[in-house]
Order: C-alpha cells, then sequence, then structure tokens
C-alpha cells in the first residue's frame, strides 16, 4: 500500500489525479506513459486493471498493444577490482564500511542502511532482516570478512546512525558521483546485489539458499 501510494503522489500522475474516471481519455494515458519511468507506467498498468476488475471500467482506457514497450538497461554486478577502487575514493569510515557490508552480503541498499545490530545473532552467526521493498525475510550467514566489518559497527541501534537517516536517492547521488570520480560506468549501488548473486552462482550455491540470503521469495 505504501508503495502504491508513493508512485501515486509523483508528479506523472497529475494529469489524471482530479480528473472523474469516465471523463479520462487515451490521450491522459499516453501523456503520462511519455516521460513516466518504467515503474510509473506498471502501476498506471495496475491502476487501470483494478479499474477493470471492479467494472468501473468496460473497456481499457488504454489498449493492450498501445501500452509503449520497456526496454530495460543492460545490468552487470560491480567487479571486486571495481569496488576496490571505489573504496579509495570513498570518503567517511560508515561510507566505506557501509560498501563492504553491501559487497559482503548483497544487501539492498536501503535494507543495508537500515540494519540494526538487533539483526546480528552472534551465537547463530547470521544476519536475519525484512527487507523494506517485499517485506520477505533475508538471512545470511557471517563471514571473517563480514566479522571484521561489524566489529568497527555500533553494537547497539543503527549499524549505520548517519546512512540510515538519509534518503536512497541521496545515497544513489553519492555512488555516482564517486563512480564518475572513479573512472566506473553503468554501475549503481544495486550492482552490489547482482555481484553477489554472480559469485553465489560461480561459487555452485544452491539456489534456495541463495534466495533465502537475497530475501527473494
Amino acid at each position: 500500500r505504501e508503495r502504491y501510494a508513493s508512485v501515486f503522489r509523483t508528479p506523472a500522475f497529475d494529469p489524471i489525479r482530479h480528473k472523474p474516471l469516465l471523463e479520462t481519455a487515451t490521450v491522459d494515458f499516453l501523456q503520462i506513459t511519455k516521460d513516466a519511468k518504467p515503474s510509473q507506467v506498471f502501476y498506471l498498468k495496475c491502476l487501470q486493471s483494478f479499474a477493470l476488475s471492479l467494472g468501473w471500467l468496460s473497456l481499457p482506457i488504454l489498449a493492450p498493444k498501445v501500452w509503449p514497450k520497456h526496454h530495460p538497461k543492460a545490468r552487470r554486478g560491480i567487479t571486486l577490482e571495481e569496488h576496490q577502487r571505489l573504496l579509495t575514493f570513498a570518503k567517511g569510515a560508515e561510507w566505506k564500511l557501509y560498501l563492504e557490508l553491501l559487497w559482503e552480503t548483497g544487501a539492498a541498499q536501503t535494507d543495508a542502511a537500515l540494519l540494526k545490530a538487533e539483526d546480528i545473532d552472534w551465537p547463530a552467526r547470521t544476519i536475519t532482516y525484512f527487507r523494506k521493498k517485499t517485506g520477505t525475510r533475508a538471512q545470511i550467514t557471517l563471514s571473517k570478512k563480514l566479522d571484521t566489518i561489524l566489529s568497527h559497527l555500533p553494537t547497539l541501534g543503527a549499524l549505520f546512525p548517519k546512512l540510515s537517516q538519509e534518503a536512497a536517492h541521496v545515497r544513489c547521488k553519492r555512488f555516482a558521483y564517486q563512480s564518475r570520480r572513479a573512472g566506473i560506468h553503468d554501475v549503481t549501488l544495486h550492482c552490489y546485489r547482482y555481484a553477489w548473486a554472480e559469485r553465489a552462482n560461480s561459487a555452485g550455491m544452491p539456489e534456495r539458499f541463495a534466495q533465502a540470503a537475497l530475501g527473494h521469495s
């Protein structure tokens, strides 16, 4: 519900925000899809499907074949060499430890920023949390490298006190700026997640174990 509400608050939906349903025309939807992000187009489709399922519409406002085709950019995992180069350009101990933790856990950038010391089960040697995006449970076993990273982080409350208070787009902009300085292109914070999945696959980890570690259902 929060995710739907957040998307519908964006300016992309202004053309239909105060327009009666029966007055909404194909041109209104096309205006939205012209400059909308792929996620916004997806939720617009959901909105139309919802209206159709309740009988509020007898026919789609925008026919299925008219929806714009989404061609996603190629995605890849960040390499170890790139990660190490980024660490040399990273400023602040908390930010460096954050990047290190992303490399070791494959956590989504917001999930990692919101981790708490209480999420760590030292006797069981695991980190367990519920994903912000989906609510699914993720659990990863502590490695020696993770032990070292965690030894430099708080033992109570938020592991990253400053980063946990920042919006996701602020962390993304900082990472993008440092990536440009390091001469690294076509990577985002989410590429740490891809990298972890690629390494797990290369190591022969069973898919269900990788899913559990990444919080995939």
